[in-house]
């Protein structure tokens, strides 16, 4: 019987890791699956308590969710709290049985993370038209926001490439090299230029970790050094296939609106009406801009918005530095603070009033004050520091160390707590980096 509990503990986990990646229905299926194996799991949980009570950044991590239920007490707005992305909890109790066996679970993610990108090949190519398309391109799959499944696709590079480097099997390093060219193609698709940083970065730090792995076999050095280099390259060419260089422009063009200071000149052309001249290109606009409308213009792109979201958290963590303004407040607090700002830092730019300020960092600072802060912030750096030790006894973990600082990146752009599709990540990077007894501290040999 405990062997049969095991053997659908592990098909639900499986299917679970496999689903999530796809977004929409299929996610909502893996989150059922992944409540199933957590229940199965609980005994696992309850006998290795003590380490999973005791690590600090699991526990900081309970707390903290425990702090932003609990600050609902105080919100003005407690029907807006956005809280259902505690279901990316269910992967504490749904990982503990296998933690020591890590992959099992890498190859559930980095299948699914493939499974996603046909769905998006398909979409590109015109076979599917069904999907989300943006500019041309099937962007998120079946997910409305491209940069999230960008945010898979990295996860699922960064464990098939560990994979690759690390399986004892050339056959089975051929296929966790099939799936990283397949997640890195995903990133492509995406067309986000925060995952293409991380991607390029997290490969290169893969790399080195790989490099400074005293577990490294001497005789396999070549073939797994070329077959990284390849997807890098492979990664790198994309970029000339779809022009990704256009997006880049767009981003220097953005920095430079938001450096501009200074009134400008109208100027004729040859339809009559009045043009705009700045250092970031031409603004077409029928007579001159007053020194407030180029203001608000500078703040009136991705970027910029960000930058007004995190001055208006520090001025709200400023007014309650403890415990915030509780959970759901982050809309009705920007309107307040809306009022008290210039017309450029807030009412002049449209868009800055929502519940989504794009960085988990400044949505904790609105909701839940410094004590949030500091508890985000401390799970952070402890999970950084045993995701990188934890290489030294499971080598094939090498690749959890790059996932989770690309994670935390991502996240200064991009509310990742807001959404059950990407907080699940971070539970399950969060339980990849516990620490096990000597014991099961062996490398995983199973496939």
């Amino acid at each position: 019987m405990a062997l049969r509990m095991a053997q659908l503990h592990i098909f639900l986990l499986f299917t679970a890791f496999v689903m999530l990646p796809i977004a929409d229905v299929l996610h909502h299926i893996g989150f059922l699956f992944l409540g199933m194996a957590a229940v199965l799991g609980l005994p696992a949980c309850f006998l290795q308590r003590r380490l999973i009570l005791t690590h600090p950044a699991l526990v900081l991590w309970l707390i903290w969710w425990l702090l932003a239920f609990l600050s609902l007490l105080w919100s003005p707005d407690p029907h807006h709290a956005v809280l259902d992305s505690a279901w990316g909890l269910l992967a504490i109790p749904a990982m503990a049985p296998l933690c020591s066996q890590p992959r099992r679970w890498m190859w559930a993610l980095t299948f699914g993370v493939a499974a996603q990108a046909m769905v998006q090949i398909t979409a590109w190519s015109g076979l599917v038209t069904s999907l989300y398309i943006g500019d041309g391109y099937a962007n998120g799959g079946v997910y409305f926001y491209p940069p999230y499944v960008g945010l898979w696709a990295f996860m699922g590079l960064m464990m098939s490439g560990a994979l690759m480097l690390t399986m004892p099997s050339k056959t089975w390093r051929v296929i966790a090299w099939v799936l990283a060219v397949m997640a890195a193609i995903s990133i492509v698709l995406t067309l986000n230029r925060s995952t293409w940083v991380i991607a390029i970065g997290g490969l290169f730090l893969l790399a080195l970790r790989w490099a400074w792995c005293s577990y490294r076999p001497r005789g396999q050095w070549l073939a797994p050094s070329a077959s990284l280099l390849s997807v890098l390259l492979i990664l790198m060419m994309s970029f000339v296939q779809f022009n990704m260089g256009s997006y880049f422009e767009v981003a220097h063009d953005n920095a430079g609106v938001l450096a501009f200071d200074r009134p400008v000149q109208a100027q004729g052309n040859s339809s009559g009406q009045a043009t705009t001249s700045t250092q970031a290109g031409i603004i077409q606009h029928p007579g001159a801009l007053t020194r407030q409308e180029i203001t608000t213009r500078r703040f009136d792109t991705s970027a910029g918005k960000r930058i007004l979201w995190w001055h208006a958290g520090w001025l709200l963590l400023c007014d309650r530095p403890v415990a915030g303004h509780g959970a759901g407040s982050i809309q009705r607090s920007l309107a307040q603070k809306e009022v008290e700002l210039p017309s450029e830092w807030g009412a002049g730019v449209s868009g800055f009033i929502t519940f989504n300020p794009h960085a988990s960092l400044v949505a904790t600072a609105i909701e839940q004050g410094g004590l949030g802060v500091a508890l985000l912030l401390s799970v952070a750096i402890i999970v950084a520091v045993s995701s990188w030790r934890r290489a030294r006894t499971n080598v094939v973990l090498i690749g959890l160390a790059p996932a989770w600082i690309g994670l935390l990146l991502f996240s200064f752009t991009h509310a990742v707590l807001l959404e059950p599709y990407t907080s699940v990540l971070v539970s399950i990077l969060l339980m990849a980096s516990l620490q096990f007894p000597k014991s099961s501290r062996a490398a995983d040999s199973s496939p």
